[in-house]
């Protein structure tokens, strides 16, 4: 049984970054051809790869792999909330690297290209709010454990 809910929050952190990593984040349609946008494969159409996101990959991996570190990081809590705040940072970097990837795909096509969103693309804005919710987890335990060392 989990005894903490920042576990299960960080957990399902890992499990945004993992499921935005394979999934696709948008479609541009352009002229009747339908271009995919992921993290892990870039921009692709039928015929030809247009695009790599040099950035946008490593970043989710970066911050899913610190929501897990984090988790275990649970006996120093000063240097957890510290990481958790600092992975923050990292998935505000990777939500700002996929709405570039989009305009840089759209800068590709031409500006009457029409995009649209998957439930993908909203994987990322969910990990940034499950690790505010884990960060204010993590601070609630600290006041607790705080309060409990005043009463002593």
């Amino acid at each position: 049984m989990i005894q903490r809910k920042q576990t299960l929050f960080l957990v399902l952190v890992f499990l945004c970054g993992l499921l935005a990593s394979f999934l696709n984040l948008f479609t541009i349609t352009y002229y009747e051809v339908e271009y995919t946008i992921s993290a892990l494969g870039g921009m692709t159409s039928p015929e030809e790869d247009l695009l790599w996101p040099v950035y946008l990959f490593p970043s989710i991996i970066t911050f899913a792999t610190a929501a897990i570190a984090s988790i275990v990081m649970y006996k120093n809590r000063k240097n957890q909330m510290k990481f958790v705040m600092l992975n923050n940072w990292v998935i505000v970097a990777a939500i700002l690297g996929m709405i570039g990837f989009l305009f840089q795909g759209i800068g590709q096509l031409g500006v009457d290209a029409d995009f649209n969103f998957s439930a993908a693309s909203l994987l990322l804005p969910m990990a940034l709010m499950f690790n505010i919710l884990a960060l204010r987890g993590i601070k609630a335990d600290d006041d607790l454990i705080r309060s409990v060392d005043r009463i002593r």
